[in-house]
Formats: structure tokens, sequence, C-alpha cells
């Protein structure tokens, strides 16, 4: 009993002696086992890239979220989507919050970085945070660089940081044109309170690629006397014209893509294209509208003026010197198909190569000027599934009718026409041979000399369901004799 005794002493002594030299209050924090860096889960998120699945706590400062604004206010430029790009200068609201019983106070961090590829602006380097209250029962509350006054905002949970909100109070950074896409950038905050105590955070953000892909959307035709142009000014490309085309393209992505210019290029010897107006702006595409791509064109490429559109606008030619100008040479044979590359490339030097091709006629010329289409639910006789929008969609089978224009000035007649598509997501399910007969001078005529697509001799046509949307899909029209073809373009939302 006695050694007992003894023993409990030694131990009592012990104890007395490792309070006695317990690390002050700004050592605390690496006594606080559970808050280890990467064990705590918290309830955050953001759109900065800058957060991870686990908390990185300090002590008892835990981050947040990490949120990007990269609009053009509060000296910032960028397209706006809240995802750091490069060639962008970026406000970013930082939150951090307290998983302690007690308020800190005073807090104010200093964002620093080892990394070339982006640089802090000094200026903005070091911003507060202010008061930091103590959880209310198991809830962690936060601040942020942007909600950092306490008597403005309150005490605030995780739900108030998923959205960003901007001002001259979050940091500031800028990411060169230089910075490769999918980089990392790692970040340390290194923040202080009102009493002395220090904390550092490290997190990292992805400068993430930009979320836009272009698609073509018409090829307009002006061969009229003006702007350079030489022609009948019947919108139709002939040989011994000399043509302005205006190219529409779109933004199937969920990011806005800036300063567009696009070069065109051609492998055929048929037509020159002018140097001097090969090159041409497209200004500003704007991201989707939920599904719905927005375009833009050489012609309506002032965004400030003609806003973002839809492919409704670009159905009718307008021409001005801002269109392409394209010289084609008498000796060009009938129906010739002539080869088409626009090179693109933003002012971030994110580059786009889309490809066409102009369909050329003789003068006179019956061409294709419209189509119709039926889409409506409907069983036997039709057999056609859809929505019923007159939208050509994936996994949707619809009725099609094509209208016929006869630009001489005698009637013609065209017979034995067939309808084809190289695309591996079309399956043509009733494709007949159609005759149209005789048209008028000037006239279009439809089958069945109707625009109704839901009858049982038009094309019974079914998109695939594993179509991606944007997907281009050509179609050729031609006789089975020869001396008539023409094509049309989808674009598959």
């Amino acid at each position: 009993m006695k050694k007992i005794g003894l023993y409990c002493i030694i131990i009592i002594l012990f104890t007395l002696h490792c309070l006695k030299n317990m690390p002050s209050n700004s050592d605390n924090k690496s006594m606080l086992v559970p808050i280890i860096k990467g064990e705590i889960r918290l309830p955050f998120g953001g759109t900065g890239g800058g957060t991870t699945e686990k908390a990185v706590c300090d002590g008892k400062i835990c981050l947040g979220t990490t949120l990007v604004y990269d609009g053009t206010s509060y000296s910032a430029s960028g397209n706006n989507d809240g995802i750091p790009n490069k060639n962008e200068t970026i406000r970013m609201d930082v939150s951090i919050g307290n998983n302690g019983t007690s308020d800190i106070l005073g807090v104010s961090g200093t964002l620093t970085t080892t990394s070339n590829l982006v640089t802090i602006d000094q200026a903005n380097a070091t911003k507060s945070f202010g008061k930091l209250c103590k959880k209310s029962g198991s809830l962690i509350l936060y601040s942020s660089t942007y909600f950092n006054d306490i008597n403005t905002w309150g005490c605030r949970d995780a739900s108030y940081y998923n959205t960003v909100s901007s001002s001259s109070s979050n940091f500031r950074i800028t990411i060169p044109i230089s910075t490769p896409d999918n980089s990392v950038v790692p970040f340390s905050l290194a923040l202080t309170d009102s009493s002395g105590n220090s904390y550092n955070l490290t997190f990292n953000i992805t400068i993430q690629s930009l979320g836009a892909s272009i698609v073509l959307g018409t090829t307009l035709v002006y061969d009229g006397t003006s702007y350079s142009a030489s022609g009948n000014n019947d919108g139709i490309p002939n040989k011994n014209e000399t043509i302005r085309m205006d190219v529409s393209i779109g933004n199937n992505g969920t990011s806005d893509i800036l300063g567009v210019s696009g070069t065109l290029t051609t492998t055929s010897n048929l037509v020159t294209i002018d140097q001097a107006n090969a090159t041409k702006s497209f200004g500003k595409l704007c991201k989707k509208s939920g599904s719905l791509i927005l375009y833009s064109s050489t012609y309506f490429n002032d965004i400030n003026t003609w806003g973002c559109r839809d492919a409704s606008y670009y159905n009718t030619v307008s021409s001005s010197s801002s269109n392409f100008r394209i010289t084609i040479p008498n000796s060009l044979p009938d129906y010739s198909i002539i080869p088409f590359t626009l090179s693109l490339i933003d002012t971030s030097n994110n580059t786009w190569t889309v490809t066409f091709n102009l369909q050329t006629y003789p003068t006179g010329a019956i061409i294709l000027s419209a189509r119709t289409v039926y889409d409506t639910t409907f069983n036997n006789p039709l057999n056609t599934d859809g929505d019923g929008d007159t939208i050509i969609e994936k996994n949707e089978t619809f009725r099609l009718n094509l209208g016929l224009k006869n630009t001489d000035t005698v009637a013609k007649s065209v017979s034995a026409l067939t309808l084809s598509s190289a695309s591996s997501y079309v399956t043509f399910l009733s494709n007949p041979t159609i005759n149209y007969g005789s048209i008028s001078a000037g006239a279009t005529v439809y089958l069945n000399n109707s625009s109704s697509a839901n009858v049982l001799n038009t094309w019974r046509i079914k998109i695939d369901n594993s179509t991606p949307s944007g997907t281009q899909i050509e179609f050729l029209l031609s006789n089975i004799t020869g001396g008539f073809q023409d094509s049309f373009k989808i674009i598959v939302p």
C-alpha cells in the first residue's frame, strides 16, 4: 500500500508540472487534437474551385468557401461566370468559420501564394474578416471578406456563403493569358486576431478551361451591288458573282466567350476569298439560355447593339462590309460545293475550328428554300414521336416536307428526288422518291402543294437519342438522274 501511495504522489506531481508548463493561449490551437487539418467535415462548398471535400482548420478557425467574381466591376475583368479562367482579373471572397466556444475578435488575413501562375494585388492582399462568432450549439458560424461587418450582417451560418457577393473588400488576383488550363494554384491565408493569436489556412484554386464550345449557325449570301459585291441580288451564290457572306456561330456552353474573331479559308481553287475581308469580328458569344443556343455573326457582332440572339434572327441576310467577301469566277461548274474552314480565337487565346460547305447554283436554278416539320406523337398511320414543337431534336421521329423555289423567269420541273444524310445519328424510316412536277417562275412549291408535313408521302426520319447537343447534321437532296442537288443543315439542341 505504501508503494501504491508513493506512485500516486509521483503522478500528481508530474501532472502539476505539466499544467504549470502548458503553452500560452496563442499556442493552444496545437493542443486541439480534434481540429487537425483535413479531418473535420464542415457544411461548405464553393464555385471557385478553392475548397476540398474535407475542412481545412488551424486551431479554432476553419476555411469555408472561396467564391470567385469575374465580372467587370470592382477592378475585375472576365466573362462573369464565377469560374477562374486565364486572362481574367478576379475578386475572391473567402469565408472562415469559428469552431470554438468563444468569439474571436478583429480577425484580418493576408493572402499569399508560392505560384508564379497568378499575381495577387498587394493593395488588396490583406483584408478584414471582423468578428468570428462562437459556435451556436454544434453549428459553426462564418464571416468573409465581403460579410465582414458583424453589426450589418450578424452571425451567419454556411448557407450564406454559396453565392458570390463581390466588392473592393475581396482579394484581387490576376490570372495571365499564359496560365495553362487546369493549373492548380496554392494559396496561404495568414490570419491574426485582436489578441495577437495567429492562424494559417491553405487551399487551392483550379484555373479552369473555358466552359464553352462553338457551333455553326447559318451562312447567308448577299449578291447585290453594294459593299463591293456584284451579282443578281437573289441571295444565291452563282458563278461570275462577288458575294458577301454573313456567317453566324453559336455558343453551346455555360460561359460567355469574349472578343471572338474568325479567319475564313478554303482548300478549293474554284473561288477566291478577299484577304482584306478574310478575318472578321463576331464579338461576344453569350452562353446558352437554358437549353437555347445563342448566336452572333459577322453582321450582328455588337452585343451592346443587338444583344444575345437566338437562331431565329439569322434566317434573313443582312450585309455590310463586316461580312466575308468571296469571288466566284465564270468558269465555276454548276452545283459546285465549296469547303470552308473558319478558324476562331477569343481574347484569351482559346481557339475553335468550324467547317462548312457552300453550295453554288447555276443562274435560274431550282433551290431548296423552306422546310416544315411535324414531330407530334401520333401512331398509325403517321408513326411520329416527339414533343410537337417543330424543332428537330434527339430521340424524335418526325415527318419532313421540303419547299423548292424556282429562281428562273420561266417554269421548271424537277422529279425523282431523294433525301440522304451521311450522319450516323440519322435513320430514314420512310424515304420516298418525290416528284414535284412543274414549278412556276419565282414560286415555292411543297410536296402535295401544301406546307403540311403530317401526311404519309413525306420523309419520315428518326434522330438517335445518343446525338450530342450542338451536333450539326447535313441532309442532301438530289435527283436520281442528276442535274439537281441542294443541301441543308440542322443543329440538334
